[in-house]
């Protein structure tokens, strides 16, 4: 049976005529219309402020330093500390490595 629908309009799966899906608002389309330009607007307005707070809140990043204080008990070596002698690294490549 024709149910009103062109022949082209089917959809691929042959489901029949594809229907229109409107907002669960019911509204008319000049008010869906409306109600998306405001979300669009508020968009570009919200999306470059986030960002530039985001990068504002990056760049003026700070957090407190303690100080650096020499203790004499922080560098104690009573022996070698590797077994090739000296105070470097396997990969430690100084001037005053011996």
């Amino acid at each position: 049976s024709d149910d009103g629908c062109a022949r082209a309009e089917h959809d691929v799966h042959g489901w029949g005529c594809e229907q229109k899906r409107f907002m669960s608002s019911g509204a008319s389309v000049e008010e869906e219309i409306a109600e998306m330009n405001k979300w669009r607007a508020v968009s570009a307005i919200a999306i470059p402020a986030c960002a530039g707070f985001g990068v504002y809140t990056l760049a003026n990043a700070e957090h407190p330093h303690a100080p650096d204080t020499a203790y004499s008990y922080l560098k104690i070596r009573n022996r070698e500390q590797f077994p090739w002698g000296g105070d470097c690294g396997l990969f430690e490549h100084r001037d005053d490595c011996k």
